[in-house]
């Protein structure tokens, strides 16, 4: 049994580690509806303090994805709906972001 108190870090933990197509996409859209319910939001940010450049690391690691980066993508769109998150997050990390942004559609899969 998850213990609730850390259960968001292990679902962290589980994107930051785990390689697995699948399991990236389920644990980004975990974190992607907890942080869209303002009454889950700033617990999810206690827990995972970092968790703005996790997300982007991991467009990074796994770029070739559609489906995982869709899903990292959205979770980033919910955490940065607080302007103030945006400072916590690694300027250099952004350029995967714009170079998602650049790509034709029929490019993002490898």
């Amino acid at each position: 049994m998850v213990n609730s108190e850390t259960g968001i870090r292990q679902v962290v933990d589980f994107i930051e580690f785990g390689m697995d197509e699948e399991v990236q996409a389920n644990s980004a859209k975990i974190i992607r509806i907890a942080l869209r319910e303002d009454s889950h939001f700033d617990k999810v940010c206690k827990e995972a303090s970092d968790l703005g450049n996790t997300l982007l690391k991991n467009c990074t690691k796994l770029y070739f994805s559609e489906v995982v980066l869709t899903e990292l993508l959205a979770a980033i769109r919910n955490y940065s709906r607080v302007p103030s998150k945006l400072t916590q997050i690694s300027k250099l990390l952004f350029n995967i972001v714009i170079k998602i942004a650049k790509m034709p559609a029929s490019e993002k899969l490898q």
